[in-house]
């Protein structure tokens, strides 16, 4: 049950919470790619957990209430898959323009959709299979594999969609044991704890210019979250999922003013035709859910 509210939920401002994360998940990203040419992608990626896991530390105070469940395997696999997701969509960002490697991870929710139907046994009906074809063609259209435009390092944002789907699953299933905090905490430390792992071995002392933007890079990349938490909580997710979409756009943006990529008509229209269709496929399940919750 939700807790009552003492004022109405404002769609607007939920609405601009959720488009400013988004704006801060693409500065992050735009500094993540500089940061490419000075750091290891695993020290970046932890970096970004280590600021995650100082913001969960909070929780802990609540005590064992918050620690206590009977799928701990499910929440580390949860925390595996979304450490990957941060990995290679990283790894993409190294040689790949903004706006491409952001558009190509953004076609997980085409891979939710599969993934749904083949682990979940959820219906997926015309419309959903529709959508996740067409979406496809738009991923096909910005990485053009065969052609001399096909570079290798655009798998890796697909591959980070990939995982990225394989953590909301993760977290469907984890919805009918656990709160959210729980979730949160468990996928946070025990990410924290399995990139600290991987990363020591490569731990380097950043060149001094760096360290500012290592920085604000996770400062703005914990800002994304809290703006996308607190965003979620005043509005109805049918409504906010669709403007997820609009880091898309930032991106598109950033990186032709941060790095002078633009984009040519071909890349453009792949971007669109993932955009609509991550909308839709967004939008759909949300919709499908909201039913399933509040019938007739």
């Amino acid at each position: 049950m939700r807790p009552t509210l003492t004022r109405a939920p404002t769609p607007g401002s939920a609405i601009a919470m959720i488009v400013a994360a988004m704006g801060c998940f693409a500065v992050s990203d735009a500094l993540a790619k500089y940061l490419t040419g000075f750091l290891p992608v695993i020290v970046i990626v932890w970096i970004r957990y280590f600021a995650f896991a100082i913001a969960l530390l909070p929780l802990l105070r609540r005590g064992r209430t918050v620690l206590r469940t009977r799928r701990a395997w499910l929440h580390l696999v949860r925390a595996i898959a979304l450490v990957a997701s941060a990995s290679f969509f990283i790894l993409g960002l190294r040689a790949l323009p903004l706006a491409e490697a952001t558009a190509l991870a953004f076609a997980s929710p085409l891979f939710v959709t599969v993934l749904s139907a083949w682990l979940l046994r959820e219906q997926v009906d015309r419309v959903q299979w529709l959508v996740v074809t067409v979406g496809f063609f738009g991923v096909l259209v910005v990485m053009r594999p065969g052609t001399t435009a096909f570079q290798f390092a655009a798998l890796y944002p697909l591959c980070s969609s990939l995982a990225w789907a394989i953590a909301v699953i993760c977290t469907r299933k984890l919805t009918q044991h656990d709160g959210v905090d729980t979730t949160l905490l468990y996928s946070g430390l025990f990410g924290f704890l399995l990139l600290t792992l991987v990363a020591l071995p490569q731990l380097v002392v950043p060149p001094p210019a760096t360290i500012g933007i290592a920085v604000a890079m996770a400062l703005v990349w914990s800002a994304a979250q809290w703006l996308s938490v607190n965003g979620y909580h005043r509005g109805d997710a049918a409504v906010l999922a669709p403007f997820s979409y609009t880091q898309l756009l930032w991106s598109t943006l950033i990186g032709i003013v941060a790095y002078r990529h633009v984009p040519d008509a071909a890349t453009l229209a792949g971007i669109g035709t993932i955009l609509v269709c991550g909308v839709v496929a967004a939008w759909w399940s949300t919709r499908d859910a909201a039913a399933a919750e509040h019938p007739g």
